[in-house]
């Protein structure tokens, strides 16, 4: 009588001590070569033997079932084993869902303080009424500018601006005609800058304009410009009104040697030209009539 062909894998040792029971207590059971019939011995995939029984049939029964505990156990094993695999996949698989959206979350939150940090720095460089550079921001910007001028020997150009009679437009029309007056001037100030331009508020009524890379002529034709523009321009307050702007051009290439002070000295002698265009009736540019070559 041979023990039907089992679907599973038993291991060998297992099987082996099972034939050597049987043999000792019954004298049953044997293994013969590959082509026989019965049930499949496998080690690490590859086919040895077929099990086959005889002997007693109480004896082969007694096998039969034994084999059948054992291939019952089998399943139950994988079955387990599968189940346990199943879950630690769908756990790791959540786990894996868990750390993504952690991720996720920290990147989001990563974003908002980086867009917060950099809300905080415009906040803090930035004049609230104008949207320009205030004063401190403007100062720690013009350093690394010049500083870049005195490597590449390109001109920069300096624009002192100042409202003309804005003390009037205040007395005339109100502070908030004035504050209005700033704002579109500050707007249009900003309005035709390049990357690298400085626009920023020295104080009350009073703006500086910073070009690199920009010779004499090019800079009294922005400055002219912008004057024209803002002559334009209608505002209203008490009445309708208009107002002018004066201007002073000054160009220089920085040393390497001295920037704070060939800084310092651009500015002042564009502030200087303004005070000579307000001299000379307001409503104009005044540039010195040649570009300002520093010594070096």
């Amino acid at each position: 009588m041979s023990v039907t062909k089992a679907p599973h894998i038993l291991r060998i040792d297992v099987v082996e001590r099972l034939l050597a029971h049987h043999r000792a207590c019954h004298g049953v059971a044997r293994v013969i070569g590959s082509r026989g019939e019965g049930l499949g011995v496998r080690v690490a995939g590859e086919r040895v033997a077929t099990l086959q029984a005889s002997g007693p049939r109480e004896a082969v029964k007694g096998l039969h079932i034994a084999l059948e505990a054992i291939l019952e156990t089998e399943r139950m094993q994988e079955e387990r084993q599968r189940v346990i695999s199943e879950r630690i996949v769908g756990l790791t698989r959540r786990l894996r869902e868990v750390e993504d959206r952690m991720l996720s979350s920290l990147e989001h939150r990563k974003l908002q303080l980086l867009q917060q940090q950099r809300r905080l720095a415009d906040v803090a460089s930035t004049d609230p009424l104008t949207g320009t550079l205030n004063r401190r921001a403007f100062e720690a910007s013009l350093a690394p500018l010049c500083q870049a001028s005195a490597h590449t020997r390109d001109p920069v150009a300096v624009l002192f601006c100042d409202v003309d009679h804005f003390k009037a437009v205040n007395d005339t029309h109100g502070h908030a005609a004035g504050d209005r007056v700033l704002t579109r001037v500050g707007e249009l100030l900003r309005a035709g800058r390049r990357k690298g331009d400085l626009v920023a508020r020295w104080g009350g009524e009073e703006f500086v304009v910073v070009l690199p890379d920009c010779e004499q002529e090019h800079a009294m034709a922005v400055a002219e410009r912008m004057r024209v523009q803002l002559k334009e321009l209608v505002f209203e307050g008490e009445g309708s009104f208009s107002i002018t702007m004066s201007v002073g051009v000054a160009v220089g290439v920085p040393r390497d040697e001295a920037l704070q002070e060939d800084a310092a000295s651009l500015i002042q002698t564009a502030d200087q030209r303004l005070y000579e265009a307000k001299q000379s009736g307001r409503d104009r540019v005044e540039g010195g009539g040649r570009s300002l070559r520093m010594a070096g």
